[in-house]
C-alpha cells in the first residue's frame, strides 16, 4: 500500500532539525571557525536546504561557507546519493538568518 498521498503521512521535520542542530552548530562552532578564518562546509539534503531562508550567494573566492546540496536519485532500482548543487555564502548573513 502506498500511503504518501494520505493525510498525516509522516514528513521530515526540517524546522526542528534546523533549530535544534544546524543553527546551534553554526552559532557555536561556526563562530570559532570564523574567528580563526577557516571556511565551513555544510552538507545537507536538497529538501532541507529549500526550507532555509534565502541566502545571498557570493562568488566561490569570497565564500566563507559552502552549502553542499545532495539528493537521492533513482537509478534503475537503486537510489544514489548525488550532489545536485553547491551554494557559496558569507558566514555572518547565514548565521543571522
Amino acid at each position: 500500500m502506498h500511503w504518501s498521498s494520505k493525510p498525516n503521512y509522516p514528513r521530515p521535520d526540517y524546522l526542528s532539525s534546523s533549530l535544534k542542530s544546524l543553527i546551534p552548530q553554526l552559532f557555536y562552532k561556526g563562530k570559532t571557525l570564523h574567528r580563526w578564518k577557516k571556511k565551513i562546509a555544510v552538507a545537507l539534503n536538497k529538501s532541507f536546504f529549500n526550507t532555509l531562508p534565502d541566502l545571498e550567494r557570493v562568488p566561490k573566492s569570497d565564500a566563507e561557507i559552502v552549502w553542499l546540496i545532495y539528493d537521492l536519485e533513482l537509478n534503475g532500482e537503486r537510489y544514489h546519493l548525488t550532489k545536485v548543487d553547491e551554494a557559496f555564502t558569507k558566514f555572518v548573513p547565514a548565521r543571522a538568518r
